[in-house]
């Protein structure tokens, strides 16, 4: 396995226990802290994601570009997620984890054919 694929898929697990773990903390502080976290490993997940896009577009540029869209929405969900929770109305972690299963899985399957 490559060192970026490697890198990438080590910190969407982080992403998603540094969630979980927010996402059901009572305490504000580390709910904070959890979020800022996940928040500078965004950065990380997106840097390498974006290097694996460049090498693998030309391969099949439909997959790679569905993969894309769904890594920003899991993003996305993850920041209305940690909002929800400030309002009190955390209903959301059933979508967030659909798209993040639906998001892993078609990365194993690009990842299985394409690299």
């Amino acid at each position: 396995m490559p060192t970026i694929v490697l890198i990438h898929v080590i910190t969407a697990i982080l992403i998603a226990m540094l969630t979980v773990f927010g996402l059901i903390s009572t305490n504000p502080s580390l709910t904070t802290t959890s979020k800022m976290l996940d928040r500078i490993l965004y950065l990380v997940l997106i840097y390498s994601g974006a290097v694996m896009l460049l090498s693998t577009f030309q391969l099949s540029p439909i997959w790679i570009i569905i993969k894309a869209a769904l890594g920003l929405a899991v993003i996305a969900l993850i920041e209305i997620a940690f909002a929800k929770k400030q309002q009190r109305q955390s209903n959301i972690l059933q979508w967030l984890t659909g798209i993040f299963a639906l998001t892993a899985i078609l990365g194993f399957v690009i990842s299985k054919f394409f690299l």
